[in-house]
């Protein structure tokens, strides 16, 4: 009972209110008999009335119907069987069985995911104990079908969609239907009847039988190509499977075994969207996995060459220089359950003690460096034992104590969550993990970098896809050089029909006016376009091309304005959005920042309706387009609130039941008899009565007796020292009390076993069954999330949220998806992506800028191996580079960032063709400095980071000084705002060390952007202690933004002449294309000319005089004064207070008397006191 009601009743409540409901009330009535006996017009007209019901209820009724049918209280399975039985007689199936057809493939049933486990239930009634009968009634479907064809007497172009609709969900909710043995007749029919149906091309009927045929057909093709693949056996486990039943976590057998990798990129028996997915997954899973892999392998080797080896503080310090921690002698406490977290250990261990012989700065880089554990992190308990080889992996989900540096004796205490799903294989081994710790060494192995939920959801989904052997515009996407590329790629879908226009009136500059757009546009129609918007014609052609391509790439140099283009993409689909039943767009970035932007950008223009996936948004505007706030105002229906109560009801009783259960683990080695009394008493009755009666027939306290018998022993012993437990139970069954000391003892073990390995049976089940009812229960919750979601305009989400999101966004009638930073998505997270029912797919990006991120260096593109692997080049660079079936590309090619003088570094370099607007043309000088672009060479050496940091970082002292004079020479000219002025650098290390120089100043903060704060001074002048902001970021994290002034710091300057992170191409066209009016780069050109990419850039500022040991400043006041720098100190000498060292001379504000201080800007100027106070009268 939970408020009153009975949680059991499964009677449905009725709308009284709505007129449909009467309806439905009416064909449930039918439920309650059994279908009339050999009346076919009687079920034909039972399920066209529930067909109509799905035709025009709402969702609340369509969950009340799906229960309905799969209730074992009503006879919904008969009428299921009788429509079935209808292949076995000698009448049409299709004239009684289509109106069934129509509604188990109908999509308010498919799409509905509070009602996923009674969809399910309903397919594996439909397809028959031995999966056939699904089978069998398609194939007799599919025969009618073509007789109609042949005969022309009807459209069978929705009863085929249909067809292929039920089979692909016959397959999903069970795999073993395709190898059912008619199943290659059945798609040779299907096959047949849609070349006899003539179905037109333009007809969304066409391509989804087209694209579920193709689908079908290569799921047959890779379930048998993977059945009959012949592996070598040197390859490890998970290398010679299909990756959908690959373990995403390492095994031990992966780890502790002696077999090879396998080269992620290895081919198998694969081609064409399999190889792809299988390419990507493999190289996904080793770049996330590969260092846990590799360094558990290491640790395992150590292991077996002496299991009792002493983990010394030296070697504890060379594996955190190596990217991971060791904790020794590490014990599960106890074993505990939430419904939060799920099953859970307690883990124990002492941290590491002090270094001992180590130099002193080791130990304080250990010390302060050395972050202690996070939650959320990814640790590995490797266990050692004769017996017992295992690795199981956790999360940090609570932590008592400190991991870091002991000096003390203290234990700490980590919570932490299973991280593999729930096995009664993994249960037993926690539990014999817990209370069976004697001999057992355990040892903890702490991964800080790993975060499962940054890559096991794309994985998952890969995985998916490649089951489901399903891609859209694989067409497009999937490499087949052996085939002549086709011509010309097709309007999306929605806009194939005839007649079909976009209108673009929310582009025009007249919004009374109309531009009517038809996918097969003319090329007037761009300079139609171009006369009427603020659009330059690149703009133009872009956007025409998105709009009237199914598949297509919009590239855009720094400072063209894709993101622009971007929104004004959504302002225009928008626009059509009823007209093409578009549903949802959704707009797809790498980062949390670049998506608030694009997103804040649409708000503004005034499209409100956005929902924004994830709570890593901080922004303030979108905190009420939160889909976590929006979804806890859509209202529940009836069947969903009464879902909720049950599955809420069911998870509290479940959760006293599972740590009842664990505590009854947990005492069966006390070997009471209160812990053994009940399983005697059920399993051995007999053993049980004679306890019961007391020792030797006298009656007395049944654990006396049990105590008894335990210690003491027969004199008389009728059983042997060498016979099995089976003939020792025979005995005990016929007196207990005859058995001898030693085999009382095995028989108590025996017992203990066997409560033990029977209560953990218990306890997985409970597990598994309480995850059921949380799987339901996130049903709900998830069809509530996908009724708001579709009933938005736009829809906002990182790849990340994507993946942790695709069960419900696959669920989304979404037709249109575009992708932001396209260049900086790795291609499987984009394939991940890629929903089943879109039709429209933009690309907007630039892969001459930053690549994907990746962990391995050895399979980026500019790796040792970069050739084979390229994990960080983009589906959008492969198919612009691609010289096989490359889609169609607009070049946005005007500029309207940077002053000429930067632009030319970009134009000679990396986009020839790039045009400077004329606004640009006009940007102002840089006050206070003699050159806008400028190049400060100087050799003072690099530092390196010493330590045992996780991640090897650069600093530069002497440019870290040059930088902070620098800005407060050019803040106080009084022209510029912190914000206006980026400090740039590719290492974190200098990053760092110039937040906290500049931070002297005042107090640094930092955020998504890296900015610096710094407080203002009491008389409001701008200079050390404004409090205006200003950015201090290293390149990659500024990708996407840009300031009126930066400046660089390139740090690397050293005799071996290692360039490091500059020799980057895409990093340097960061680098230069940030900045608006000026910039200033610092560093070493005798390393940056080692790159040939540097070197052209030097060699062109070089014939402008702009590349020198000196810089030049430039008074406001006295600009033919002559002002070198080449040290810090020089700032404080030439330009004291930010002009020269010239009198000022200027009369005071309020006073006759001249200004007799050093040259100083206007705003400085405003703020001096005349000295004498002599007022103006």
């Amino acid at each position: 009972m939970i408020g009153g009601r009975s949680t059991t009743n499964t009677s449905i409540e009725i709308y009284t209110q709505d007129p449909r409901w009467n309806n439905y009330s009416s064909w449930r009535n039918l439920l309650k008999l059994p279908p009339p006996t050999h009346n076919l017009q009687a079920v034909q007209q039972f399920w066209t009335e529930a067909l109509i019901i799905l035709d025009n209820s709402e969702v609340g009724t369509v969950q009340h119907l799906a229960q309905d049918l799969t209730s074992r209280n009503l006879f919904g399975y008969q009428y299921i069987e009788a429509v079935l039985d209808i292949s076995h007689t000698q009448h049409s199936v299709l004239e009684y069985s289509q109106s069934f057809l129509l509604l188990i493939s109908h999509k308010a049933l498919l799409d509905c995911m509070s009602i996923k486990s009674n969809v399910s239930d309903l397919y594996r009634i439909v397809g028959g104990k031995r999966r056939e009968r699904i089978v069998a009634f398609l194939i007799q479907i599919c025969s009618d079908l073509l007789a109609e064809c042949e005969a022309k007497r009807c459209s069978v172009e929705a009863l085929l969609a249909a067809t292929t609709t039920a089979l692909c969900e016959a397959v999903n909710h069970d795999q073993q239907v395709i190898f059912n043995e008619k199943i290659p007749d059945l798609l040779v029919l299907i096959e047949r009847v849609f070349f006899q149906a003539k179905i037109p091309e333009e007809s969304e009927s066409y391509q989804l039988v087209m694209n579920r045929l193709q689908r079908l057909q290569r799921t047959l093709c890779r379930l048998k190509s993977s059945a009959d693949t012949k592996f070598t056996a040197t390859l490890k486990q998970h290398d010679r499977l299909d990756i959908t039943k690959v373990k995403i976590l390492p095994t031990y057998a992966d780890i502790g075994g002696t077999a090879l990798e396998a080269v992620p990129s290895i081919s198998f028996a694969l081609a064409g969207v399999e190889r792809l997915l299988d390419f990507h997954f493999r190289l996904l899973r080793h770049d996330s996995l590969g260092t846990v892999e590799k360094q558990l392998s290491k640790l395992l080797k150590v292991l077996r060459n002496d299991a009792n080896v002493n983990f010394k503080s030296s070697e504890l310090l060379k594996f955190g220089k190596e990217g991971f921690f060791v904790y020794d002698n590490v014990y599960i406490r106890k074993l505990l359950f939430n419904q939060r977290c799920g099953l859970e250990a307690q883990l124990c261990f002492r941290p590491p003690q002090q270094f001992g012989n180590q130099p002193k700065f080791e130990r304080i880089s250990w010390g302060k460096e050395r972050r202690p554990m996070q939650l959320g992190s990814l640790v590995c308990l490797v266990t050692i034992h004769a017996k017992m080889k295992s690795i199981v992996f956790f999360t940090i989900s609570a932590i008592k104590g400190s991991p870091g540096i002991s000096s003390g004796h203290q234990h700490v205490t980590v919570t932490a969550r299973v991280a593999e799903e729930e096995s009664q294989k993994r249960v037993d081994h926690l539990l014999q993990l817990t209370w069976q710790q004697k001999g057992v060494r355990s040892i903890l192995v702490e991964f800080p970098r790993v975060l499962l939920p940054t890559f096991i959801p794309i994985l998952k989904n890969l995985q998916q896809i490649q089951r489901e052997s399903w891609l859209p515009f694989q067409q497009w996407i999937v490499p087949q050089s052996h085939l002549k590329a086709p011509t010309e790629i097709l309007p999306p879908l929605y806009a194939r029909v005839p007649g079909f226009f976009f209108s673009l009136r929310n582009l025009l500059i007249n919004k009374a006016e109309d531009f009517k757009l038809r996918p097969n546009h003319h090329r007037n129609d761009v300079w139609s376009l171009e006369s009427r918007t603020s659009l330059d014609q690149g703009q133009c052609e872009a956007i025409i091309t998105a709009l009237t391509r199914e598949f297509t790439l919009v590239r855009g140099p720094p400072g063209t304005g894709k993101s622009y283009i971007g929104l004004q993409l959504v302002k225009a689909l928008l626009e059509n959005k009823s007209k093409a039943q578009l549903g949802p767009i959704i707009v797809v970035c790498h980062t949390n920042h670049a998506l608030d932007q694009f997103l804040e950008r649409l708000i503004n223009d005034g499209i409100d309706n956005v929902i924004r996936i994830g709570d890593q948004s901080k922004s303030t505007v979108l905190a009420s387009k939160n889909l976590r706030l929006r979804s806890q105002s859509e209202a529940k229906t009836i069947f969903e609130r009464r879902i909720l109560r049950e599955t809420f009801s069911k998870l509290e009783e479940y959760e006293e039941m599972i740590v009842h259960s664990i505590r009854l683990l947990r005492d069966v080695g006390n070997l009471e008899w209160h812990v053994i009394r009940m399983y005697l008493q059920k399993t051995y009755p007999q053993v049980y009565s004679q306890f019961v009666t007391g020792s030797n027939g006298n009656e007395g306290g049944e654990g006396d007796a049990f105590a008894q018998w335990r210690l003491g022993s027969s004199s008389k012993a009728i059983d042997k020292p060498d016979e099995g437990v089976e003939m020792l139970l025979k005995k005990a069954d016929k007196d207990i009390h005859k058995l001898s000391n030693p085999s009382r003892h095995r028989l108590l073990k025996y017992w203990v076993s066997q409560m033990f390995s029977h209560r953990g049976r218990e306890l997985f089940e409970l597990l598994k069954s309480n995850s059921k009812q949380k799987e339901n229960r996130g049903n709900v919750y998830g069809e509530i999330d996908r009724r708001c979601l579709q009933n938005a305009d736009v829809i906002g989400v990182t790849t990340a949220g994507f993946a942790l999101r695709i069960p419900i966004l696959r669920h989304i009638d979404a037709k249109v998806t575009i992708c932001e930073e396209a260049g900086q998505i790795l291609e499987g997270h984009l394939i991940s992506a890629l929903l089943p029912s879109l039709e429209h797919l933009i690309q907007i990006g630039d892969h001459f800028q930053l690549r994907p991120p990746i962990n391995d260096y050895k399979l980026s593109t500019e790796g040792p191996y970069g050739s084979q692997y390229q994990l960080d080049r983009s589906m959008f660079e492969r198919l612009s580079t691609s010289k096989h079936g490359k889609p169609p590309i607009s070049f946005l090619n005007v500029q309207r960032r940077m002053r000429p003088d930067i632009s030319r570094l970009l134009k000679r370099t990396f986009y020839p063709g790039l045009i400077d607007h004329e606004s640009v043309k006009i940007i102002p000088d840089v006050v206070g400095m003699r050159k806008n672009v400028y190049w400060l060479h100087h050799t003072n050496q690099e530092d390196g980071s010493g330590g045992v940091r996780l991640q090897k970082s650069y600093h530069n002292a002497w440019e870290v000084e040059m930088i902070h004079r620098l800005v407060r020479h050019i803040i106080r000219q009084g022209v510029y705002s912190y914000n206006d002025i980026a400090i740039l650098t590719p290492y974190s290390e200098q990053e760092r060390r110039l937040k906290i120089k500049l931070g002297q100043d005042g107090n640094a903060s930092s955020g998504e952007a890296d900015h610096l704060s710094v407080p203002k001074a009491a008389n409001g002048v701008p200079g050390e202690k404004s409090c205006q902001r200003f950015r201090i970021s290293t390149i990659d994290g500024f990708q996407g933004e840009e300031a009126k002034i930066s400046i660089v710091s390139l740090v690397r300057s050293n005799n071996a002449g290692n360039v490091g992170f500059l020799s980057s191409r895409n990093r340097i066209n960061v680098l230069l294309s940030r900045a608006q009016h000026g910039l200033f780069i610092i560093g070493n050109t005798n390393i940056a000319e080692r790159v040939l990419m540097w070197s052209k850039v030097i060699s062109m500022l070089r014939t402008t005089k702009s590349v020198g040991t000196t810089l030049s400043l430039r008074c406001p006041r006295h600009p033919n004064v002559r002002m070198e720098v080449s040290q810090p100190e020089d700032f404080d000498i030439i330009s004291p207070e930010g002009g020269c060292t010239a009198v000022c001379n200027r009369p005071i504000h309020n006073c006759y008397h001249s200004c007799l201080s050093r040259c100083h800007s206007e705003n400085i100027h405003r703020a001096v006191n005349c000295p004498e106070r002599v007022l103006h009268p």
